[in-house]
């Protein structure tokens, strides 16, 4: 597990643009395939692997006073998750945990939406 729960590659590229009162954000983020090995009741150890993947964000700011910013954004707005674990594996058999939890390429919550409001003093 040490070796291949874990992606070998993440890659982020980033892009900030201020254009007046706002500021635009959009970030990709490419994480490498990696493997989870498991040992179900009375079978062998089974290697699965999840694919690699790219999540993108974006976020929009507003300056609506000098010290006042808005912003609405979202983490991996395209909704991306990892790959299901295999029906096979008994420790996932009953659905109740869809996902690996033995490895860490990125979270499987899918889409998050958020606001924020920063003041400055």
């Amino acid at each position: 597990m040490i070796e291949t729960a874990q992606p070998n590659e993440k890659i982020i590229f980033s892009l900030n643009y201020g254009i007046g009162k706002f500021t635009i954000i959009g970030r990709a983020s490419y994480f490498g395939s990696v493997a989870a090995w498991e040992k179900p009741t009375n079978l062998p150890h089974i290697k699965q692997e999840f694919g690699d993947k790219t999540l993108f964000d974006a976020f929009v700011g507003f300056n609506i006073t000098p010290k006042i910013l808005l912003t609405v954004g979202s983490n991996n707005f395209s909704d991306e998750y990892s790959d299901k674990v295999l029906p096979t594996l008994s420790a996932y058999g009953t659905g109740q945990t869809p996902y690996n939890r033995n490895v860490n390429q990125f979270g499987f919550a899918g889409a998050f939406y958020c606001g924020s409001l920063t003041v400055r003093f």
